[in-house]
């Protein structure tokens, strides 16, 4: 909830008990299904941030049969951006 409310820019007094239960369902299936998958980033021994890969499917094409996609979301704290943490995430993922 720490990311959420960072990055909508939310009080800390925002009620986030209905975001906070729903995540749990959908980390509980995505990360068991293989439907999402997390990471955490680290500047040196530094915890600097976190963020995951969401898959789906589409509809098949000659290009792509599979029609796996995904997209990247992450967040890193700011300390962490100036450390240049978030450049090998947007590399890597």
């Amino acid at each position: 909830m720490e990311v959420l409310r960072a990055v909508f820019d939310l009080a800390q007094d925002t009620d986030m008990q209905e975001v906070e239960r729903e995540s749990r369902k959908y980390y509980t299936f995505s990360l068991l299904s293989g439907a999402h998958t997390a990471y955490l980033v680290f500047a040196g021994d530094e915890f600097a941030g976190c963020g995951g890969i969401c898959f789906y499917n589409t509809m098949p094409m000659q290009y792509d049969p599979a029609a796996l996609n995904g997209y990247n979301h992450e967040y890193v704290y700011p300390a962490g951006s100036a450390a240049g943490a978030s450049r090998p995430v947007r590399w890597t993922c």
